[in-house]
């Protein structure tokens, strides 16, 4: 199963550009460009023009086949063709959406908001303006700049009310600013419109954060009854089942975690904290010694001083 996205807006990347930029084929494999070089009057007397156009489209057309392939260094070169071009606005705009995501993808927001920000839009055309919105938001996220976040995605959200991802990604953006309550209401309004696995589960990290543990605990459970879920599911319930007192349910879903992922060293951590809470020091030891050795290689010092001075203390008991 992929990996559960701390910004749901990963999720739903690869949506906006295809639906964007593709129409809908009952073949998913095969989806139809829909772009089409249109012959006006300026083009049947301007070879040149028409040429462009339609070197300009099979580019996109090449740009979103690398992007949905997951080759996206490679799209960006491609959609950076189509724009130097300087092919009609629809076209451009397709391609500045395209880079721009590829960039986001990338992890690297600053040169995303430059795209987006480019980007001009007719009155009518507001299901585009919204998913431009609604990327410059998870574009600002990214930058760690939340209050541009919100205001993206209130824009987003004003122009397309039924956008579950929208809702997610301003709730990542509120809680990172501390507004948990609004964060809240913000991911039930995207359960409501999309019940996702990735919602939920950021709806159970956040009800933990809240110290909401036992609400933490049964989102979680309902995930791990419809699939098979993704390592941190189980880590996550795990210590909530921790705060629960449920220690023997912890332990088996710390362990669950830990084994999925044998480089999570914060599951290894805490299974050896709740062994030693139960005096069980020589597997305590054991596991935090392994979470140590990860930390170490992860180069998070602070953390492996605090699993040395963790292991110290239980061996001086």
């Amino acid at each position: 199963m992929k990996k559960y996205a701390s910004l749901i807006g990963l999720v739903s990347w690869f949506l906006i550009l295809s639906n964007t930029l593709t129409a809908k084929s009952a073949d998913r494999n095969h989806p139809i460009y829909t772009l089409k070089a249109r012959r006006t009057e300026q083009s049947r007397s301007s070879p040149n023009i028409l040429i462009a156009q339609s070197t300009s489209i099979k580019e996109l057309a090449r740009g979103i086949s690398l992007f949905n392939s997951g080759k996206f260094t490679d799209s960006i070169s491609a959609f950076s063709r189509v724009i130097t071009l300087n092919p009609p606005s629809k076209i451009k705009n397709k391609a500045l959406i395209g880079r721009a995501q590829a960039y986001l993808i990338i992890k690297q927001p600053s040169l995303a908001v430059p795209d987006l920000a480019s980007i001009k839009y007719s009155p009518n055309e507001t299901a585009a303006q919204g998913q431009r919105d609604l990327i410059l938001g998870v574009a600002f996220i990214q930058l760690k700049n939340y209050n541009s976040a919100v205001k993206w995605l209130n824009q987003a959200i004003k122009l397309m009310p039924n956008n579950a991802s929208a809702y997610s990604n301003r709730a990542v953006a509120f809680q990172s600013l501390g507004k948990l309550q609004a964060a809240t209401k913000d991911l039930q309004s995207s359960l409501r419109l999309n019940p996702t696995p990735a919602t939920v589960y950021n709806l159970a990290v956040l009800e933990k954060k809240k110290k909401n543990y036992q609400r933490c605990f049964n989102l979680l459970s309902e995930i791990e009854k419809t699939e098979t879920p993704y390592p941190g599911v189980f880590l996550q319930k795990g210590l909530c089942a921790a705060k629960l007192n449920k220690t023997d349910q912890a332990l088996k879903d710390l362990i669950k975690a830990a084994s999925l992922d044998r480089t999570n060293a914060f599951a290894l951590e805490n299974i050896g904290v709740i062994l030693a809470k139960g005096g069980e020091k020589k597997g305590a030891i054991s596991y935090l010694e392994k979470a140590g050795q990860l930390y170490l290689m992860e180069g998070k010092v602070e953390e492996y001083s605090k699993v040395s001075n963790l292991i110290t203390k239980i061996s001086n008991n």
